[in-house]
């Protein structure tokens, strides 16, 4: 009989969905999720159609999410993105501390709010913990 120490442990990359119209955004947090081990990056969507899309199609654990993509300063997409993502963790991203956005992205359904101008190791950590429950 095999204990549970025995058997090989099933191990999975986080795979991540990147949604902005910014070209530098998009560069940067491919760099970033090609350098980490546990993410892998599943596709890149510049407006909120081809997210959905892509969100379908590829199956991701995350989904990282910008202003370009939800319709302005408002974010005002951001609840139809996320009911079309369940079980899906999705992260408003921008730059600057605005502790208000991860309220507001919290109660539209998303994972939260992650600062991109953070060092890259913190947004790399917040991915892993927040979207590693997700990971079946």
């Amino acid at each position: 009989m095999i204990g549970d120490r025995d058997r090989p442990i099933m191990y999975r990359m986080i795979q991540v969905l990147l949604a902005t119209a910014r070209l530098p955004t998009r560069s940067a947090l491919r760099a970033l999720i090609d350098t980490e081990p546990d993410l892998q990056l599943v596709g890149m969507a510049g407006d909120m159609l081809t997210t959905i899309r892509m969100i379908r199609s590829t199956r991701p654990d995350a989904v990282l999410v910008d202003r370009t993509v939800l319709g302005g300063v408002g974010f005002n997409q951001l609840p139809l993105l996320t009911s079309q993502a369940p079980g899906v963790a999705v992260f408003l991203i921008g730059m600057g501390d605005h502790p208000q956005l991860d309220v507001h992205a919290r109660g539209d359904g998303a994972a939260g709010y992650i600062r991109l101008d953070e060092a890259p190791e913190r947004i790399s950590d917040v991915l892993t913990s927040v979207a590693a429950p997700w990971v079946a």
